[in-house]
């Protein structure tokens, strides 16, 4: 039986890698933010509450437990702006600082694990030029996707030096049961069935989504087949306009509920090749968008009638 570590398992994309884990019998240990409220997490073997930029603490954890895998997916995604830019300082802390902490404790370990699989973002690339390519430049335009890129620059330059393989998944925008409907996506998949109203303030920006469970799966064989990056999305690239009639559609709820906001500026459109993920790790996704959100509200369904 594997023993994995798992970072932000109490998210949105951890909950979901924890069950996986679970469900094919291996020992999961979450690191949760000290203080935090959240629900507890299913079958997890503990849930240790550590800052990962204590050092000693990410020692005794490594130096207490023989660890096969960790899974980094332990990131802030939604940041305000501040006038006095905190926002970015505070993403150097909780997340540039605290992966190179975890994987420098992890590599200083008398076993270390085997390897470490940490979530990037397709907010990475920011204005560079479509179609987002592995190979291509970076230009982020946020602090959250600053901070990621920088930590990807950090593995890539540490990588010579590390007992085991850093393996970084840039997801696409990723939905299903369970995310926070601060996201458009979960907010159109939670409201519309309820009846009510969902504003799309930028219904002309486009968007690469990926369903949770290709985003898992992705995760999972990443562990067994380390690529140092590598884009995880789908060929899909819907307009919010798109994505919001089509969650109407397939909840059965009154398109006339859908309200949409007036554009300030030229749509955005993010767009990930996924051709190494195909070629390379020999994963494309099973869902696509239509698929995936009628599995997700199919699932919401049943939880919902479950609770």
């Amino acid at each position: 039986m594997a023993r994995n570590v798992v970072t932000g398992g109490e998210g949105f994309i951890g909950r979901h890698l924890v069950a996986a884990l679970c469900k094919r019998g291996d020992e999961v240990i979450v690191i949760g933010r000290p203080g935090s409220t959240r629900g507890p997490v299913p079958q997890v073997s503990d849930v240790l509450r550590i800052d990962l930029t204590d050092r000693p603490a990410l020692d005794a954890l490594f130096a207490t437990r023989e660890v096969d895998a960790v899974y980094h997916l332990a990131a802030r995604t939604r940041r305000r702006s501040a006038a006095d830019f905190s926002d970015w300082t505070d993403s150097v802390a909780e997340d540039l600082a605290a992966l190179v902490t975890l994987v420098a404790a992890a590599a200083a370990a008398k076993r270390p694990p085997r390897v470490l699989v940490r979530t990037g973002s397709i907010a990475e690339y920011g204005a560079a030029p479509l179609p987002y390519r592995e190979t291509g430049p970076v230009l982020p335009d946020s602090a959250y996707g600053a901070a990621l890129s920088a930590g990807t620059t950090y593995m890539l330059a540490m990588a010579p030096s590390l007992p085991f393989p850093v393996a970084t998944a840039r997801l696409a925008l990723t939905y299903g049961p369970g995310q926070s409907p601060d996201f458009l996506a979960a907010k159109l998949l939670t409201d519309l069935p309820r009846g009510l109203p969902v504003m799309v303030s930028r219904p002309e920006d486009r968007r690469t989504l990926v369903y949770i469970d290709d985003a898992v799966r992705a995760l999972l064989r990443l562990a067994e087949h380390p690529i140092q990056l590598v884009n995880i999305a789908t060929e899909d690239v819907p307009s919010m306009r798109e994505l919001a009639h089509l969650v109407a559609e397939l909840s059965g709820a009154d398109h006339a509920l859908l309200r949409f906001g007036s554009m300030a500026g030229p749509p955005v459109t993010l767009r990930s090749d996924t051709q190494l993920a195909r070629s390379a790790l020999g994963w494309t996704a099973q869902y696509d968008l239509r698929a995936g959100v009628a599995h997700c509200l199919a699932r919401m369904r049943v939880e919902c009638l479950a609770s």
